[in-house]
Order: structure tokens, then sequence, then C-alpha cells
């Protein structure tokens, strides 16, 4: 599922939003009798939740998010109130047995879920005969699709999931071979469109980019388990430092074409892709939402705070937009 924007993580996280949630639940819910075991899907930091148990004390309450640094702020926010627990869960895949609840309830989330249909599904399923699915969302207004370009969070983007990861990397991998191949003498040393690099040294770079993933999945894995504000701090670090990286970037490039081209980068890409694979699939979807704070400045394709399934996705998108710059194939 894809994540909140930073701009609307922050606010879900706020004492605003708290006061807000406890004016909107009576709203939200018109008075329907809220009793019994309920559910509530895309919680968030636990605000409403909070407002929920507030108001309706006796009810047994679990509150649900597919982001994991929203769960361990609704599980502080929600320590005081022992019949509400907050964990993680995917709506459109629910960790609970069919029939397990007598309401479920859904606040200004259905619009982040891709499939929506199947978090409607999943929600019917659970829930017991004779209850009720209540609550609101936005319409695809104008000024709703505004905000969420403006955060690079676009309403329903796409999806990233192991299964697309496994098929761009198969893509890449027969592109990138064809691209070496084929390119003659006169091509490797043309330069590429819109960069300082030669093609061969661009074919390098692009295979440097999932280099760059190797190296980055266990850092996320460990920043994953951290106390958000640690990555925060060593994303500023990296980001003072950025002048610097990108002058060994562009020196690196440059001279690592001369050693690492041809069958032999081939070679290269094709192992560390396969070591990609191989990683990809024993991660756990926990692990695969989890992440860090990133240096933004490093990347255009670096956003404020990534998950561990977006590095992976990374490589690609760095791939894809440096193969728009090669001039192979093009006359002199």
């Amino acid at each position: 599922m894809p994540r909140m924007s930073a701009l609307e993580a922050s606010f879900c996280r706020s004492a605003p939003w708290g006061l807000v949630a406890r004016r909107m639940v009576p709203w939200a819910t018109q008075g329907f009798p809220v009793t019994g075991d309920v559910l509530e899907i895309g919680g968030g930091s636990g605000a409403m939740a909070e407002a929920i148990a507030r108001a309706h004390p006796r009810v047994r309450l679990t509150m649900t998010d597919a982001d994991p640094v929203m769960v361990e702020a609704a599980q502080d926010r929600l320590a005081g109130h022992p019949l509400v627990q907050a964990r993680q869960a995917d709506a459109t895949r629910l960790p609970f047995e069919d029939e397990s609840f007598d309401t479920i309830l859904s606040f200004l989330m259905l619009h982040h879920v891709i499939e929506w249909e199947h978090a409607v599904t999943e929600a019917a399923r659970v829930l017991r005969p004779g209850g009720a699915f209540v609550g609101y969302d936005l319409l695809a207004s104008p000024m709703a699709s505004l905000r969420h370009h403006f955060q690079e969070q676009p309403m329903n983007s796409a999806p990233i999931t192991p299964g697309t990861i496994h098929e761009e990397l198969e893509r890449v991998r027969a592109d990138f071979h064809a691209l070496v191949t084929e390119a003659t003498p006169a091509d490797v040393h043309r330069l590429s469109s819109g960069t300082r690099w030669t093609n061969g040294q661009l074919l390098f770079h692009m295979f440097f980019g999932y280099l760059i993933v190797r190296r980055l999945l266990p850092l996320v894995r460990l920043m994953g388990r951290l106390p958000e504000p640690v990555s925060r701090t060593f994303a500023r670090v990296l980001e003072a430092g950025t002048r610097l990286f990108h002058l060994i970037n562009y020196f690196s490039d440059r001279g690592a074409a001369r050693v690492i081209h041809g069958p032999r980068l081939i070679r290269w890409f094709d192992r560390t892709v396969e070591v990609l694979q191989a990683q990809l699939e024993t991660e756990a979807a926990a692990a695969l939402a989890r992440g860090m704070h990133m240096p933004v400045s490093w990347d255009p394709y670096f956003r404020d705070w990534m998950s561990l399934a977006e590095i992976y996705h990374y490589g690609t998108q760095h791939y894809d937009h440096h193969r728009q710059q090669l001039t192979i194939g093009r006359p002199s």
C-alpha cells in the first residue's frame, strides 16, 4: 500500500489532529452504536481510535495501519486504554479470521489504497452477520488531487510489490544485455544526452544504481527498527556531504567504466540482480514496509522517507531515467 505523504503523516501525529478526531468521530459515525468487537482500518497514529475509546470505553477496539511508524505512534497514544490494541496490517489482506468483528470503521484512508475494492471485500469477510462498515473518505476532487500531486504521493498510485520488483529486474536485465551487446565502439565513446558521461560511462552508472541498492538494504533494515529520529538525523548528516557524494559519484563512474565494460559489465550486472532477487525472496512483508529518512539532495528519486520496498524499486527508477539519456545507435 502507498504511504501517506510526509505532510499528512506529520499532521496525523499532531495535537491538532487529535482535537479534530474528537470532534469528527461523532459526526462520522452519525450516532451509529459502536459496540462489541470493533476494527478500525488505516487508523494512522491512533487519534480516531483514542477518540472512539473515550466515547465508547467498553468496546474492544483493534486499530490497524500499514505503516509501522504510525503503528508505533498509535501504540504510544493508546497505552492508557486496556481494551484497545494497535497493530500493523494491510487493509487488502487483513490478518483476522472470518466474522471476527461487529463493526468496522474507516476514516479518510480508502483513497490511499490502490485496490480499494479488495479492502472493502476484506472488511466484509471479517464482519459478523448483521455488522456494519462505517466511515467516510475524500472524493476525487481537484483540491484533493492537487494536494497529493504536490506531496509526490498521487491518489491510488501504483503499488510496489515483490512481484513487480522481480518483473522490473528481469525487464532491465534483458534490456541491459541488449544495450551492452549491441553498442559499437563509436556508441560507447559517444557523449550521452544531458550528462557529462559517455554512453559507456553512463551504462556503468546505470548498473551502479543497483550497487547502491545493495549497500542501502542493510542500512534501511537497521534504521527501520530504530526510532524515527535516528534515521532523520542520519539523513541530515548525509545531506551535509552532498557535494562530496556527487563528485565521487561522477569521477568514480568515469574510472570504473574503463575497467568494467562489455561482457564483464554484463556479468557484474547479472550477479547483482541475482543477489537482489534472492534477498527479496526472503523479505517479510513487515520488513518491506519499514524504512528510513533519506538524503533527498543525493538523487532526484530519493524522497524524505522511503520503505525497503521503495529502495528495491529505486534501482530501476534510476536505470529508466538514465536509459533515456543514452545516445546508442544515434548518428554522431
